[in-house]
């Protein structure tokens, strides 16, 4: 099996020694002659409909939604200048050599549940940006694998560097249907997020880069009807998120690390997560009117809980 040995340093590397001044010299050099390169490396046929004039020699906080697996080469082939990605996958970094045309191309590392690594990402972030280079960030953390939402609760990264840096942010969002070959891409205007408080201004990004979304889907997207969709919609879509997932050839169990998301803990707990203090309830014949409804609707949520479902089937 492969294993990235020299790539995995950038797993420990800190703010101060991740990335040199002579390789952000270098990067820029290389980064335009790889962009024809990595548009062809996706296998897939990338539309761009829109994208902003962008001030040169100018860095940028470029923010993107994250739904596919070619969704990080195909904004390090479109983006116009060098950006370096925040990338948080450790079972890709150690064992997928692709992550090598992302070191090439600008990365660093985060553990998602480590909040010592979450900070430093930021500083390894402003570091990037007050080199006069931009970054690339995804975040909602993780892919989003809801039925409903365009896009899910964003991390504060956008609105903290806007506010350490001044930089002005691009949102972007992208659409691409499974099993497709076309990936829809939209970049829109920079968005001014200093100055605005932390909901003002991440309300703001998610609604354009939601609104972005919707336009792509209404515009692109397989009209379906009810009757040709399966007896189980849910799961066929849970098991299809899971084949996108493996498209990447994972090596190891790291399902709780990949999708992890950004809660609100402002926010009460979803119904789910109240049903999930049930697990060990026993029913008996006094509370048996109050728990029996409660804990069916609980096996009910295991069956379309997207990490159990990898855990269960993703090597079969």
């Amino acid at each position: 099996m492969w294993t990235n040995y020299f790539l995995t340093r950038v797993e420990t590397a800190t703010a101060e020694n991740f990335a040199t001044p002579l390789g952000f010299k270098i990067r820029k050099i290389i980064k335009p002659a790889l962009r024809p390169i990595l548009r062809l490396a996706s296998g897939r046929r990338i539309h761009v409909e829109s994208y902003p004039k962008l001030e040169k020699g100018t860095p940028y906080i470029f923010v993107s939604t994250h739904f596919f697996v070619d969704d990080i080469i195909t904004n390090y082939a479109v983006v116009d200048r060098l950006a370096y990605t925040l990338i948080g996958t450790p079972d890709q970094v150690e064992h997928n050599p692709l992550l090598y045309a992302a070191w090439v191309c600008g990365m660093m590392y985060v553990d998602k549940i480590n909040p010592q690594s979450r900070k430093d990402a930021v500083e390894k972030m402003v570091r990037v940006l007050d080199n006069n280079t931009s970054v690339i960030i995804y975040p909602e953390g993780a892919w989003n694998n809801t039925e409903n939402l365009l896009v899910q609760p964003l991390f504060a990264s956008p609105w903290i560097l806007a506010q350490r840096t001044g930089c002005k942010v691009v949102p972007i969002a992208m659409h691409q249907e499974y099993k497709k070959k076309d990936i829809w891409y939209r970049a829109g205007e920079p968005l001014d997020l200093t100055g605005m408080d932390k909901k003002e201004a991440l309300d703001k990004l998610r609604d354009t880069m939601a609104t972005m979304k919707y336009e792509l889907m209404a515009e692109h997207s397989t009209v379906l009807k009810r009757v040709e969709l399966g007896s189980e919609p849910r799961l066929d879509y849970i098991d299809e998120r899971m084949r996108e997932y493996l498209l990447t050839k994972w090596t190891r169990d790291d399902w709780a690390m990949e999708v992890t998301i950004y809660r609100d803990k402002e926010l009460p707990p979803t119904p789910e997560a109240v049903r999930a203090n049930f697990d060990n309830v026993k029913i008996t014949p006094e509370n048996a009117a109050i728990l029996a409804p409660i804990l069916a609707r609980r096996e009910e949520d295991k069956r379309y809980d997207l990490v159990r479902y990898l855990q269960e089937n993703w090597n079969k």
